[in-house]
């Protein structure tokens, strides 16, 4: 009553789309690393600069990095536009911490801030193997006496190490000397191979899925001995059942025939496995992450960046989170401290909303309720400063402390 096409064609399209879907996620990635290895890069070579791409960047380069751009490879810090020789680093794609840190340049190079002295740099470093501790680096700068630099050895530490992913903050620009790239860079090291993940629901689809094949084959079996039973009590009056007269007997008879019915019955019953169904979650799942990709609402306008979805395996997943684990209240609150209000001599100033506030009062019932965005905002401030009475002096020491008892770091404008 089926021909084979019935059988192969559905699962043949079940193969295929979950295949194209798979394809089309892998060249997202491949295109997010080509895109990566693609970036441009300075690269200090005969006392000039010349710009190459992240993929061409060689052990022993020394290269230009300027400030708010990424690290193309782990490098030994020789100099920074600091007389100092330090620079600040933020690593939040190593270890999501968003505060800067300090490092420092070698000892024997932070003085040289050109590309002529750097060009005319002779050495050689030894360094350990490439391993992934983020922090333990140690090692040994050997310059040669040069016209600007004299013979001698330097010891690193990972205060001399700045790290593939990280970016230069506060800092015009730093030089520095390559020692791991591509997959012996520390970053790479730590990576892993992303492991097959399965949602909530695909893992009940599954188990329904074991229990369908379950009853199929308890259905087939039923069937199966029902046909034995039956042919073997009738083989002889019905003639049609003698179709192999010339074959060995076996097939003749009822269990014979149960085992070449069986075969028969699993293609006639194969309907009770939902095919479709596959074929259905894994095209909802790819207009999903199109979807999530074009949504306006989770677009982040201060960086620029829209949602990524990289796999749509787990679509379903978003919003049934059950716990959050946190080791602090910064990893909730991006680190992002605005001013909105203070309290002076008793006298609350501020007029702005915050977000925090407003959610507080969307869930008091007012659902008009929306953040100001623009900080701490209280004309009264200004009358008060200007009034000649007591408030204006503790108004004055208040805006003074705030203004001093901070660490500022100047920038000079390009």
């Amino acid at each position: 009553p089926t021909s084979p096409a019935t059988s192969i064609v559905p699962l043949a399209l079940v193969l295929s789309v979950t295949a194209v879907k798979e394809a089309i996620e892998d060249l997202r990635r491949y295109q997010s690393d080509r895109q990566l290895n693609a970036k441009k890069c300075i690269r200090v070579v005969d006392g000039r600069e010349e710009t190459t791409q992240w993929r061409h960047v060689q052990v022993g380069d020394i290269l230009k990095v300027k400030c708010d751009e990424y690290f193309p490879a782990d490098m030994i810090l020789l100099s920074t536009s600091f007389e100092q020789g330090n620079c600040y680093v933020e690593t939040t794609n190593l270890d999501g911490e968003t505060n800067l840190k300090t490092m420092n340049s070698c000892a024997g190079t932070y003085r040289f801030q050109n590309m002529r002295e750097l060009s005319a740099l002779r050495g050689a470093a030894s360094v350990e193997l490439p391993n992934k501790d983020l922090y333990h680096f140690s090692g040994s700068l050997a310059l040669e006496a040069t016209q600007f630099s004299e013979a001698h050895r330097f010891s690193l530490d990972t205060k001399n190490l700045v790290l593939r992913a990280c970016s230069l903050r506060n800092t015009a620009f730093i030089y520095g000397l390559v020692t791991y790239t591509g997959h012996e860079s520390k970053i790479m090291k730590n990576s892993s191979k992303a492991p097959s993940k399965r949602s909530n629901l695909e893992r009940l689809l599954n188990k329904l899925l074991l229990i369908l094949f379950a009853a199929l084959g308890a259905l087939v079996l039923f069937c199966a001995i029902a046909n034995g039973i039956w042919t073997s009590a009738n083989w002889d009056d019905h003639w049609y059942l003698r179709l192999w007269e010339g074959s060995d007997l076996i097939w003749l008879t009822g269990v014979g025939s149960g085992f070449r019915s069986a075969l028969t019955f699993v293609i006639l019953f194969n309907i009770l496995i939902p095919i479709s169904l596959y074929v259905t979650m894994e095209v909802v799942k790819l207009v999903q992450a199109s979807l999530i990709n074009a949504d306006l609402a989770i677009y982040d306008v201060g960086s620029n960046t829209a949602a990524n979805a990289r796999t749509s395996n787990l679509n379903e997943e978003l919003g049934q989170i059950e716990y959050i684990f946190s080791d602090k209240t910064g990893t909730l609150t991006r680190n992002l401290m605005e001013f909105f209000k203070c309290s002076v001599g008793g006298v609350a100033y501020g007029q702005g909303i915050s977000e925090i506030r407003a959610s507080q009062m969307r869930r008091e019932g007012n659902l008009g309720a929306r953040p100001t965005g623009r900080g701490f905002e209280d004309d009264r401030v200004k009358a008060d400063l200007f009034a000649g009475s007591p408030q204006a002096q503790m108004l004055r020491q208040f805006f003074q402390l705030l203004a001093i008892c901070h660490t500022c770091i100047p920038e000079e404008a390009s």
